[in-house]
């Protein structure tokens, strides 16, 4: 009776602390379970039910093994045969000495509890600084984290005198290449209306690609529409470009400028072979 007073009095004194720790952390988990990328998606719930699986062998595996111990192995010498019960533990007594309290239990005895006790009129100035510094320090937390966006630029790896930046900017500077290789190559699709991804499985994106979904309403044989592909052509090669990653120096281009041809074009190629005329 009294190791069940004994396991009663520590569980039910731990067992709230440990939920109120496991559920906030398998939360913060699952915050995790709002992501479009499948594997931060998948680490939030895996992560929160190890959380929750562990809360419940702490307060129902952890407490019957400790019993075990405490009855049958703590003390002896040989576990391997019944070697009888020892004596269970007891509560101890108001008249029993009491351990001396240490470093922190006399600061904390000593210093804090008086200060945090302390009064001027009906206020207690030491809790409340407390609280508005706390307060203060949140704020600011929050001000700062409404400041956060997603990286502009790309992550630095390496400083601007590490070997590595030194050897790309000597072979880079040192030995020629084709202006094209700086370029992206850029393809542009017609008669595609969209892709249908709800085949593709979540764990094996590299499995079904999608069903690709055909515009029925696209038909290349009418004169309207080689007439806009024509046009989409000829535009493209003259498109402004003045983002970032359109470093086309000299021109602010999409396409690169060169003294041959740069882009292909279905019906450009098709008509140049075919005397200029379109079936």
């Amino acid at each position: 009776a009294t190791l069940h007073r004994v396991l009663k009095l520590a569980w039910g004194r731990a067992a709230q602390a440990i939920f109120n720790t496991s559920f906030t952390t398998a939360v913060a988990f699952l915050s995790c379970s709002g992501s479009k990328a499948m594997p931060m998606r998948t680490c939030g719930w895996y992560a929160a039910i190890c959380i929750i699986v562990n809360f419940i062998f702490t307060i129902t595996f952890t407490p019957a093994c400790l019993v075990v111990w405490h009855k049958y192995v703590q003390g002896k010498t040989c576990v391997c045969c019944p070697c009888g019960q020892r004596p269970i533990a007891t509560l101890a007594s108001s008249t029993e000495e009491k351990p001396k309290a240490g470093g922190v239990e006399k600061l904390f005895m000593k210093y804090y509890v008086p200060a945090m006790n302390w009064k001027v009129g009906s206020a207690r100035p030491v809790p409340i600084a407390i609280a508005l510094i706390m307060l203060g320090v949140a704020t600011q937390g929050i001000y700062h984290t409404s400041l956060l966006s997603p990286p502009r630029e790309e992550e630095t790896w390496f400083p601007s005198n590490h070997m590595m930046l030194e050897t790309t900017k000597f072979t880079s500077e040192t030995f020629y290449r084709p202006d094209y290789d700086r370029y992206t190559v850029l393809q542009v699709v017609y008669g595609i209306r969209g892709l249908d991804a709800s085949g593709i499985p979540t764990y094996d994106p590299t499995g079904d690609g999608g069903k690709v979904q055909f515009d029925s309403a696209f038909d290349l044989s009418t004169a309207e529409a080689q007439a806009s592909v024509l046009q989409l052509c000829e535009s493209i090669k003259t498109l402004r470009c003045d983002l970032p990653g359109c470093a086309n120096d000299g021109y602010g281009t999409l396409m690169m400028v060169a003294d041959g041809k740069a882009s292909s074009c279905l019906l450009e190629d098709f008509q140049a072979w075919n005397n200029g005329t379109l079936p």
